[in-house]
């Protein structure tokens, strides 16, 4: 009894061990180590694009990191969106949203923020107004007066602005109609049309004629993010070789006649916050 009870306790030692190496085994091969890119590829969304200009400057980058770099513009954010998820990016420009949607699957790290020049005096700014835009014969002074009112919308890049509506005692899927559109040339017709009786917006879109109500929260600019399993190293490499294009005349020209931007500075989590925020008040 003795000599069987020896073997059992041998023979499951055996299997624990066995298991353990396995497990170690798959471990081993599901790690990945750190993204160190031999050449880095960028997407940015612009509705410019001069070859001349976007490489010159690729160059300039090129010259501050030491390895080739290659500057695709797309002329939708969809686009960027896949690729930095499938990894054919290695770093992109995105809407604040789908950042957030992202980095939530760990597909996208944020590692800059653009400024745009806006207002009268002009200022740097990274976040923007949210407003609702409308004709004026529609009479709206308050967010309570679009209860019952269809208003034309982008898929996510309105969440703030929605969260608002909540904030302000508004059920968003029983006390208002929204109606999908795809621009906000789009959504301005639909008002114009009579399709919609308002539409969301930030301040940079021209208002061609309609009122402008202002939502209470500030809406970021886009996010500049690289791949999550990039070195902190290589994070850190970018990010100052984009804060070095506002330090030339040529790097401050180039990106603000392609995407108009005036300038970038580090961005945070935080940041994107409010996003997050509104996402809890109005999605089920």
């Amino acid at each position: 009894m003795r000599q069987i009870a020896f073997i059992c306790l041998a023979s499951a030692m055996l299997i624990s061990l066995s298991a353990c190496g396995f497990i170690k085994s798959v471990h081993d091969q599901s790690s990945t180590s750190p993204y160190e890119p031999e050449a880095l590829q960028i997407q940015f969304v612009s509705v410019q694009e001069d070859e001349e200009q976007v490489n010159a400057l690729a160059d300039l980058l090129a010259k501050e990191l030491g390895i080739p770099v290659e500057l695709t513009i797309v002329p939708n954010y969809n686009t960027a969106g896949k690729d930095i998820r499938s990894k054919k990016s290695d770093v992109v420009m995105m809407q604040p949203y789908d950042y957030v949607e992202a980095n939530k699957l760990r597909e996208a790290t944020v590692i800059l923020q653009p400024q745009l020049s806006i207002g009268n005096p002009k200022k740097n700014v990274t976040s923007l107004k949210g407003q609702v835009l409308f004709e004026k014969s529609s009479g709206f002074s308050s967010l309570q007066d679009l209860v019952g009112k269809t208003i034309a919308t982008q898929e996510g890049k309105d969440v703030v602005q929605l969260g608002d509506l909540a904030k302000a005692g508004i059920d968003i899927q029983k006390d208002i109609t929204l109606l999908g559109v795809d621009s906000d040339a789009q959504g301005i017709k639909a008002v114009k049309n009579g399709k919609a009786d308002a539409l969301f917006a930030v301040e940079t879109v021209p208002a061609q004629g309609l009122v402008q109500l202002e939502t209470e929260n500030r809406i970021p600019t886009d996010a500049i993010a690289v791949r999550p399993d990039m070195t902190d190293e290589w994070q850190e490499s970018i990010r100052q070789a984009f804060l070095s294009l506002g330090e030339s005349k040529q790097g401050r020209q180039l990106m603000r006649t392609l995407f108009g931007h005036v300038g970038y500075v580090p961005a945070d989590e935080s940041d994107y916050d409010i996003i997050r925020q509104a996402q809890e008040l109005v999605e089920p």
